[in-house]
């Protein structure tokens, strides 16, 4: 797949967009609730270019990603899954809603380490477990879909799914956790959106 349009396009559309902002841009921090029951910490930071529409920019680490639970077509079995993440984007919502749909598009840069066991060998009868550890880079572009509950002036909460598609895939086992864009959810990665968000 050639990427160079890809970026193209998401620059022109990123610039036309900056163009556009309004005077009384809002800045907003939160995280991502449910990453963190998966031990997935991080941030992101979101700033108001119009009344439709926020840039996005967020990183994070992940210390032991659960990985798929369906473990079916790999030979190996980890035992570390950590990696870090960061991400830019855009959101378009409606902030004079108190429920108002959320559409975000993302690109995701993500180094992961994997260590665990894997057998190699003509057959099952002769594999050998052998140890191995991987450190890979991975790119990602991603789609949200969901809804933003305005809960205060100030505070905000998301609430969806991301799925996203590896342009360059640096994971050594596909069941891998992809630090920023989730689980294996074929053909693509998937997490779910649950983000506080308070505006500054």
């Amino acid at each position: 797949m050639k990427l160079k349009p890809i970026f193209i396009f998401y620059l022109f559309f990123l610039t036309s967009t900056l163009f556009g902002q309004t005077n009384d841009s809002t800045f907003l921090f939160g995280t991502n609730l449910i990453p963190i029951i998966s031990t997935q910490f991080g941030g992101f930071y979101e700033k108001s270019l119009n009344e439709y529409m926020t840039f996005h920019a967020g990183l994070g680490y992940v210390f032991n990603g659960p990985g798929s639970w369906i473990k079916l077509g790999t030979d190996k079995e980890l035992d570390k899954s950590s990696g870090s993440f960061i991400s830019i984007g855009l959101n378009g919502h409606l902030n004079d809603k108190r429920i108002s749909p959320l559409i975000g598009l993302r690109i995701i840069n993500s180094l992961s380490f994997e260590e665990g066991m894997m057998c190699s060998g003509a057959s099952d009868t002769l594999a050998t477990p052998e140890h191995f550890t991987s450190t890979g880079y991975s790119l990602g572009i991603g789609g949200i879909i969901g809804i933003t509950l305005k809960i205060s002036n100030r505070l905000f909460f998301d609430l969806g799914i991301q799925k996203s598609y590896l342009l360059i895939n640096g994971l050594c086992d596909f069941h891998s956790y992809a630090p920023g864009m989730g689980i294996n959810w074929n053909p693509m990665r998937g997490q779910f959106i649950s983000q506080i968000k308070y505006k500054f």
